[in-house]
């Protein structure tokens, strides 16, 4: 709980200073810098577990490819640096020792006006989670330590606003997308492959095993620089 409110203060104090110094600084969201590096807290918005007692670090790259006029094409990598054990919501009931993972992302994006967008996502997640689980042998109740491999193969639309600050590179970008998702995973050295152990109420199906077609919706509050 600690941990998840020092990202929340961090990121609100980020997000604060950056608007404060957008409203002395002209600024676009055609800024002429191809590179990005940005960070993106998901306790605040992310595509996994949809609950705040659930949350990672993403640190990712992104790179414009290209911009012609008032569209942009940009490609993302963001790497799972930090996570904490998962616990039951009233969305989920999951519960794990650590997740780890990436996600990649490409995004054409059409400015309406400025700083204000729209965008279409083909967006692809790669997730390592650590369970543990139990298992009855000889009438001896033993700890069952096995992973969970996800993958998530997603397109969505999103509108967003994107501030960048002209003195110092610094930007924020706030958006809402929805979509549809194909969600496919396994579990590696699990025992009692059978056993349900945990249940994934937005794709509506187990975490361990199966695949499924489901909505997807996503919510961000992301912190970058420009160079």
């Amino acid at each position: 709980m600690k941990n998840k409110s020092t990202i929340i203060i961090l990121t609100l104090f980020f997000l604060h200073f950056n608007l404060c110094s957008i409203a002395q600084n002209k600024d676009s969201i055609s800024v002429n810098k191809k590179n990005v590096v940005y960070l993106l807290p998901t306790a605040i918005g992310g595509d996994m577990f949809w609950n705040l007692e659930n949350y990672w670090i993403e640190f990712g790259y992104s790179r414009k490819l290209s911009m012609i006029s008032n569209s942009v094409f940009d490609l993302k990598l963001g790497i799972i640096v930090r996570s904490n054990p998962t616990g039951i919501s009233l969305l989920n009931d999951i519960v794990s020792k650590s997740t780890r993972g990436f996600n990649l992302n490409f995004e054409h994006k059409i400015i309406l006006v400025k700083k204000f967008y729209y965008s279409t996502n083909l967006f692809y997640q790669y997730t390592m989670t650590l369970r543990e689980g139990e298992y009855d042998k000889y009438s001896i109740v033993s700890d069952n330590i096995y992973s969970v491999v996800r993958s998530v193969y997603c397109l969505y639309p999103k509108i967003g606003f994107q501030f960048i600050n002209a003195r110092n590179n610094i930007f924020t970008d706030i958006g809402f997308g929805a979509g549809i998702r194909y969600v496919n995973s396994y579990s590696v050295n699990k025992i009692n492959a059978n056993i349900n152990s945990g249940y994934e109420s937005f794709v509506n199906k187990e975490f361990d095993k199966g695949s499924k077609i489901a909505q997807k919706f996503y919510l961000q509050i992301k912190i970058g620089y420009n160079f």
